[in-house]
């Protein structure tokens, strides 16, 4: 809820730019959207990083870490040079070519579905990692 009231912020100043020039509304609010389901699908990351761990700054520089490999994904499949088992594992966990789509206005159902099916998936193993907590 944070991030996207904090994304939400950015409104202010479209509105302020839009003053001064033409602004592209279409296109600011599917970069909005992309930004959102971004950060919806690492933070759920970093909330199963958390389930598994019990120290807190463990957890922060674990997350932190995966947060960069998922990140930088797409420049880790360049490197391998694109082909292989590495590389399409690489390209599974690649949310920045998924943001593309949106950073150019494109609604994109692939993306929207990705990010949410990457999300749930985080969240389900989450609740999963809770559980088993619990239990032990």
């Amino acid at each position: 809820v944070i991030t996207t009231l904090m994304s939400f912020t950015t409104i202010i100043y479209a509105i302020i730019i839009d003053i001064s020039v033409v602004f592209d509304w279409p296109t600011y609010f599917m970069l909005l959207l992309g930004a959102i389901l971004l950060n919806l699908s690492l933070l759920s990351v970093g909330l199963f990083i958390s389930a598994i761990f019990g120290n807190m700054v463990i957890s922060a520089l674990v997350t932190l870490g995966i947060m960069l490999v998922i990140y930088f994904s797409n420049m880790l499949t360049v490197v391998s040079g694109g082909a292989g088992l590495f590389a399409k594992i690489i390209g599974l966990i690649d949310l920045s070519g998924k943001f593309d789509d949106f950073a150019i206005g494109l609604l994109s159902i692939e993306s929207i579905v990705y990010y949410l099916s990457f999300a749930t998936v985080f969240v389900f193993l989450s609740i999963r990692a809770i559980d088993k907590k619990r239990w032990d």
